[in-house]
C-alpha cells in the first residue's frame, strides 16, 4: 500500500501514514481469519486485541522512524 501511495503522491508523510494503516490495520484483520481457523473461536474473540492492536502500533512506530530515515537521506543525498 505505502509502494502505491508514494508513487502517486511521490511524499513521505502520506507513505508513511499508508504503511501503518495497510500493515497495522489490515494485515492485522488478515490474521484475524487464521486466527480463527487454527486457535478456534474463543481465541478469535481476543484475536482483534492481540493482532491489530500490537500491529498497529509497532508498524506506527516503525513507519515514523523509516520516514525520517528517508528524509534524512534524501536531505544529504539529493539535498530536497
Amino acid at each position: 500500500m505505502s509502494g502505491v501511495v508514494y508513487a502517486r503522491t511521490k511524499k513521505i508523510l502520506p507513505t508513511v501514514i499508508a504503511e501503518a494503516f495497510g500493515t497495522g490495520i489490515i494485515g492485522g484483520l488478515c490474521a484475524y481469519p487464521i486466527a480463527i481457523l487454527f486457535m478456534g473461536k474463543v481465541a478469535g474473540d481476543i484475536a482483534f486485541y492481540v493482532y491489530v492492536v500490537p500491529f498497529l502500533i509497532s508498524t506506527a512506530v516503525g513507519s515514523i522512524l523509516a520516514g525520517l530515515v528517508v528524509k534524512r537521506f534524501k536531505l544529504f543525498l539529493i539535498g530536497e
